[in-house]
């Protein structure tokens, strides 16, 4: 009984003990949980926040539990300052778009699987450094993804593609090779090797490089969409009838191994392999691949394979991993590798392999742990293109010494740029960069082109309105042009080893097959030598002016395309584009079957000449529009009209018709809503009509309507917005119900636009913050104290990034018109006035002189402190201001007559026409009064064209007129056009002066910011 009762003691005894300890380790846990979520707090519930800076997806946010830790991961950037890290994805890497400044706690993560084809600057350590965790091919990576493009452990074994040799054998009419690569003009110099071994074996090539044979049309469909379809059944099972396969990379660096190498073994087939210098420690044995670096040329590897060939022993040993049942793989390294890695290909976490990675590091270092850096041991790729021993130079050894090397000056650069810490812009790099590439011919100037401009065009620039305006004339092209097949192949051209041959091969090309060549250019152009492509690029040029004489209509047409393609934003610098358009124009009038279609390619051409006057071609479509455009307007459609319109507001082209202006006023009202791109069209109508002043109340309706629908006015880019803005203050629209939204709408754009918000394309120019401006003025808009700062702040980034330097007058608009609506900034005024004293271009621009000419009445006026130093010798207001007489030439205010009718009272000494502010050319009429009074009267006059629609105010200079005279201290009296015409009512207004000075207002201080 006793022994029993110990028994239950002994046992409840160990059950509290047990108890303890496990409260004593959860204790324990949960303050090292606590210490840890201490170290890491990103957002406000604590929860690390980690940022793709390069967008996976649009609007892409996920709160995730990786292991036993929770982090936010999200592609939007309205929380950078509480972002804990930053994530990279390589490929998508913009040179100019970084978190700067920095903070010091916030960590950089690279995730890149490519070879640094694309990415030139990646191999460096001036690169690499500035990151603290990496996934990338190499094995020394954070998150190394050496085997992922191997989907599983199981192809590399699985007999099902695995042809027999004797059957092998009996395919007489195939190669004993098979080549099947699109991507041609590699840095591995892929084509001019595989080329010299067709020399002395037979090869079969299937891909759009050195093809000479065609793939059964079952596989053609799956070859068009090659990267969805690397591994597919019917593909290896194609493979796999060949004994050998080119498993050529495109890059050669330590551990880069992609589906070219595996594919080949899972199929059954021995890879002919070039390019990773490690291949050896990832192959599944030590005999799976024959390498090409162990042979001293092409020839030799040739006799080595025929040997095979005739040895079904010696061959069929490089196939252990499908014929040895016991150990297929006998490599312990890549086993281990496959059994431990994070991620692979077709399992879609490859990303999400490397958030976890980042956010475990979070949560288990804090902010006083010493950072782990990169270093160039984790993208180990050479500095210089390698190539394996062949006969001849590699063909485009050039071309990729100096991609790399300009790859290494971008890396320098952007290691001095990130450790200024500052933000900087695209054309800040570039300018940098120009400075510092040393490209033997870099100084010479070229007669379109230089490598400046070659290093600065980038095709993603052009406008999406211009990109479905070039779609739509290539569709109509081919209503009224020949189909021409091509006749010449790339290879023929490209890539360029000898510039002489080249220039030979041009010149013996015929004037239809240019387009082509043109085509094959803007393919060899990512991998070519900026110094040698601005050559070609003149060359192509200058062949095509030769011969434009010579060509057809169509041929002009084609050509025009394939420049088009190949720099669509500096397509009219060309030398060959003004002759052509001449020569297009003088086809156009000689031809007796003029068609619709033709007009419509002419006026998209031409109108990408915007205001040049090189070669006169905004003369030209102001003609062509002015001798035809009736003939064609019942046959266009929505995107004619459109694309016609666009082209005559590009180049300032007023059209005189009033059933073009009624067809612009039905196109807007017809445009039912904002979706399919309709909103592109909507607002290039709406700029024409600005440009013809086509006023219409039904018009600033429709805009209202969309304006009081936050989804249809979103769906508008902030340009859009800015034009729609504008169209209204034209109108004199001052409804608050559109203005409103309007007003958020753009400042919320602007501040991401600022932010470089993920997702956030468009750019705000100087100019559309200058437009939008103008608006808020005209329309007497109020802002908020937030809203001035943030566009203030938004001009000061374009002052820094000297964006203004070329666009002063942009700069000047901006200040005056903040200036009308009350906000004075000091810093923004002085930028101005310097700028505009150190400008270059002395212009005849009378209307943007008055501007700079009344924000310096209104600085000195109403705050004449800050002019002291700024503004010397300047007079802001003169009485005795000579009046020009054309200014009171004004029909509507019949300045004489009243003048008339004033000097019959006699009360009144003296009234005089007066201009007294120097800028504002609005004539008023200057009274003095007889005695007793003496007093002085500014009579100023409201036409209702200065007058706002609902709020009757006057527009913004009249507005700003009357504040300028009452800050002097002068009384004022304003009248409408009908009071002006009515001597009860003047007499009635001078009366009231003379008595009291109670409508005296004191002298202006509506400075929100001094």
């Amino acid at each position: 009984m006793l022994n029993l009762s110990l028994n239950k003691w002994k046992k409840l005894l160990l059950l509290i003990i047990l108890i303890a300890l496990i409260v004593i380790i959860l204790g324990q846990l949960w303050q090292d949980h606590d210490e840890k979520k201490s170290h890491v707090k990103g957002g406000a519930d604590g929860v690390p926040l980690i940022i793709w800076w390069t967008p996976l997806m649009s609007g892409y946010t996920e709160t995730r539990m990786c292991d036993k830790y929770i982090c936010k991961f999200t592609a939007l950037r309205d929380e950078v300052d509480k972002a804990k890290a930053f994530l990279y994805y390589g490929s998508d890497i913009k040179i100019d778009d970084f978190p700067l400044p920095r903070k010091s706690h916030q960590l950089w993560g690279l995730m890149h699987e490519e070879s640094p084809r694309n990415v030139a600057f990646m191999p460096y350590n001036d690169w690499l450094q500035h990151f603290n965790l990496t996934s990338t091919f190499s094995r020394h990576s954070d998150l190394p993804m050496t085997t992922y493009y191997l989907p599983h452990s199981d192809n590399l074994t699985t007999p099902a593609f695995t042809v027999p040799i004797g059957e092998k054998s009996r395919h007489k009419n195939q190669a004993l090779v098979l080549f099947m690569q699109s991507d041609c003009d590699t840095m591995s110099g892929r084509d001019d090797y595989v080329k010299e071994l067709m020399n002395y074996i037979s090869v079969d090539s299937f891909g759009a490089c050195l093809n000479n044979k065609e793939l059964p049309e079952s596989l053609q469909k799956i070859q068009q969409d090659y990267l969805n379809h690397l591994y597919a059944p019917e593909l290896l099972k194609f493979m796999a009838r060949y004994k050998f396969i080119i498993a050529y990379e495109n890059g050669v660096c330590q551990d880069y191994i992609t589906e070219k190498f595996w594919r080949p073994l899972i199929a059954g087939s021995i890879p002919i392999y070039f390019g990773s210098p490690s291949i050896k420690d990832w192959s599944p044995n030590e005999k799976s691949f024959i390498d090409i670096s162990n042979f001293s040329s092409p020839k030799a590897l040739a006799t080595y394979l025929k040997e095979l060939d005739a040895n079904d022993r010696a061959y069929n040993s490089y196939l252990n991993h499908k014929y040895n049942m016991l150990q297929p793989i006998t490599n312990k390294l890549l086993l281990n590798e496959l059994g431990r890695r994070k991620s692979a290909m077709y399992t879609d976490n490859q990303f999400q392999s490397f958030e976890c990675a980042v956010c475990s590091y979070l949560h288990e270092h804090d902010d006083t742990t010493q950072k782990h850096f990169a270093n160039e041991q984790h993208y180990q790729c050479p500095h210089e293109p390698v190539y394996p021993p062949m006969s001849n130079k590699a063909s485009n050894y050039d071309d990729w010494h100096s991609v790399m090397s300009i790859g290494k000056c971008k890396a320098a650069l952007l290691d001095r740029l990130f450790k200024r810490n500052k933000n900087y812009t695209k054309d800040e790099f570039m300018d940098l960069l120009t400075k510092e590439v040393t490209l033997g011919k870099s100084a010479q100037n070229y007669a379109s082109f230089s490598v400046k401009d070659i290093l600065y065009e980038t095709s993603d620039e052009a406008g999406t309105l211009i990109t479905r305006f070039a779609k739509h004339v290539a569709q109509e092209r081919q209503k009224i042009c020949e189909q021409v097949p091509s006749d010449v192949k790339y290879s023929d051209y490209f890539p360029v080893s000898d510039m002489r041959y080249f220039e030979k091969e041009l010149r013996n090309t015929p004037k239809e097959q240019l387009a082509a060549v043109i085509i094959y250019a803007f393919t060899y152009r990512s991998n070519a030598d900026p110094n040698k492509f601005a050559i070609i690029l003149n060359l192509l040029d200058s062949h095509a002016l030769h011969n434009v004489d010579d060509m057809s209509a169509d041929t002009i047409l084609r050509t025009l395309y394939s420049f088009l393609f190949l720099i669509p934003n500096w397509m009219t610098r060309l030398d060959f584009y003004g002759r052509a358009m001449q020569r297009l124009y003088e086809e156009f009038e000689k031809d007796t079957n003029k068609s619709k279609e033709q007009f419509v390619q002419l006026c998209f051409y031409m109108g990408l000449s915007k205001k040049q006057t090189k070669y006169n071609v905004n003369k030209l479509l102001k003609s062509l529009m002015e001798s035809h455009l009736s003939d064609y307007m019942k046959e266009m459609s929505t995107v004619d009209m459109a694309l016609v319109s666009n082209a005559a507001y590009k180049t300032s082209n007023v059209i005189k018709s009033d059933e073009f202006n009624q067809r612009l006023l039905k196109e807007v009202l017809d445009i039912s809503n904002t979706s399919n791109g309709n909103d592109a069209l909507l607002v290039s109508f709406i700029k024409s009509m600005r440009l013809q002043r086509l006023h219409s109340p039904i018009v600033c309706e429709y805009i209202a309507n969309i304006c009081q629908d936050t989804q249809k006015l979103q769906q508008l880019q902030a340009r859009g917005q800015v034009h729609l803005f504008a169209y209204l203050a034209e109108n004199l629209w001052d409804s608050k119900e559109c203005t409103q939204p309007l007003i958020e709408a753009i400042t919320e754009q602007i501040t991401l636009s600022r932010r470089r918000t993920a997702g956030h394309s468009a750019t705000i120019r100087g100019k559309d913050i200058a437009t939008f401006l103008w608006s808020c003025a005209q329309l007497n808009c109020s802002l908020s104290s937030i809203q001035f700062r943030t566009i203030e702040n938004s001009l000061l980034d374009k002052l820094n990034t000297k964006e203004f330097n070329y666009f002063t007058d942009q700069l000047v608009e901006c200040c005056l018109c903040l200036w009308t609506l009350g906000y004075k900034t000091k810093e923004l005024l002085q930028a101005a006035v310097q700028l505009k004293s150190e400008s270059t271009i002395k212009r005849q621009q009378p209307k943007v002189e008055s501007r700079f000419t009344v924000l310096l009445s209104a600085a000195q006026i109403e705050e004449p402190d800050w002019c002291a130093t700024v503004i010397k010798g300047f007079e802001a207001f003169n009485l005795k201001a000579k009046v020009h007489s054309y200014l009171f030439n004004n029909q509507d205010i019949p300045y004489q007559e009243i003048i008339s009718q004033l000097l019959k009272e006699e009360f009144v000494a003296s009234a005089n026409i007066s201009c007294p502010i120097n800028g504002i050319n609005i004539p008023g009429i200057h009274v003095k009064l007889a005695a007793p009074s003496h007093n002085q009267v500014f009579l100023e006059f409201m036409t209702p064209t200065q007058t706002l629609h609902f709020s009757k105010e006057p527009v913004a200079i009249l507005r700003l007129k009357l504040r300028l005279l009452e800050s002097l201290g002068h009384k004022v009296k304003l009248l409408s056009l009908s009071s002006a015409l009515d001597s009860e009512s003047l007499k009635n207004a001078l009366i009231e002066c003379s008595e009291s000075d109670a409508d005296i207002r004191e002298p202006s201080k509506s400075s929100i910011k001094a």
